[in-house]
């Protein structure tokens, strides 16, 4: 992907450091749009586990779901059903390995939404 003007990209190394930073930007930067690419295996907290706690928390927090992080879940596996992810908390989903062209439509839809 070529770089976007504007556009911050952090790496974190497990779901427990992806949550505790999702948590700090929508403290710190309630302004700024945020798309969390969660890997669903990592160490420690898995990317399920990471969203589910990242979206109970915005409830608790007054955060409405519109302003809150916008999570595209990564994962080698085929989950089928819009319903299903978004039981499960996510707003997209790409399937390893993904193409360039799909990386760019989940950051499109991101920035529309």
């Amino acid at each position: 992907l070529r770089p976007l003007k504007n556009v911050v990209v952090e790496e974190c190394v497990d779901g427990e450091e992806a949550l505790a930073r999702l948590k700090e930007l929508a403290q710190e930067e309630p302004d700024r749009q945020v798309l969390c690419l969660m890997d669903m295996s990592m160490p420690a907290m898995d990317g399920h586990e990471a969203t589910q706690l990242y979206r109970a928390w915005a409830g608790k927090e007054g955060i409405p779901r519109k302003d809150q992080a916008w999570i595209c879940l990564l994962t080698g596996d085929v989950i089928t059903g819009h319903q299903s992810l978004q039981k499960m908390g996510f707003d997209a989903i790409l399937t390893k390995p993904c193409a360039g062209a799909a990386m760019r439509a989940i950051v499109a839809k991101c920035i529309r939404s």
